[in-house]
């Protein structure tokens, strides 16, 4: 019964995985009717040209931003429950569940049309001499184009599908205690009794 409520619980996963991804794809398509053409030398040198992370951003509908937070919000839920679900799995690494997390990022960074980035800790050093170390961050400082952020969000969703994949298998695995033949009946014992002459029980080598 259990397994039937897991194996449920990780087909409504996947079901709502490819909801978020249709629509977000929607969204995309929409949002690329607002940006300028990349030749746009009007747009490019304008004075009312907003720069940053929101160059694209400000440039959607109401109705679009609207849309891009419902999307998050659906979004973030979504991968808190496959991120648990990912936890559990025996098939699933660490490193998976630090891809959900960062992908959780990279996607809510796309919809808001932003480029998102990390990095790790890098050690500075002259031979021997250690100089410096920058830390770890990360950061949505950077603009992305419609385009550019639906492929992040696309590239992204088949990533955790492929994780969540992993998950279905590992739900699917057979527990050891309810094989119906186990290693010790498989395999006989290397040594085995028997009555000596003197009526004595030893164990042989066979």
């Amino acid at each position: 019964m259990l397994g039937n409520q897991q194996d449920d619980i990780i087909d409504e996963l996947s079901t709502l995985l490819d909801g978020v991804k249709t629509d977000a794809a929607a969204y995309f398509s929409r949002s690329e009717e607002f940006a300028p053409d990349k030749e746009d030398d009007d747009w490019r040198w304008s004075e009312d040209r907003v720069r940053g992370r929101d160059e694209y951003w400000v440039l959607l509908s109401n109705e679009l931003h609207a849309e891009a937070k419902r999307l998050d919000h659906r979004l973030v839920s979504l991968m808190g429950q496959i991120a648990r679900a990912v936890r559990k799995a025996p098939l699933a690494s660490e490193a998976d569940q630090r891809d959900v997390m960062t992908g959780t990022k990279a996607m809510r960074a796309a919809l808001l049309l932003r480029e998102f980035r990390s990095w790790n800790a890098d050690v500075l050093n002259d031979e021997d001499i250690i100089l410096g170390v920058t830390p770890a961050g990360q950061s949505d400082d950077s603009s992305a184009r419609p385009e550019a952020a639906s492929h992040t969000f696309s590239e992204w969703m088949s990533k955790i599908a492929s994780i969540l994949d992993l998950v279905t298998a590992s739900h699917e695995l057979e527990p050891i205690g309810s094989r119906e033949t186990t290693k010790a009946t498989r395999y006989p014992p290397r040594y085995g009794l028997h009555n000596d002459v003197d009526g004595q029980i030893t164990t042989r080598s066979r």
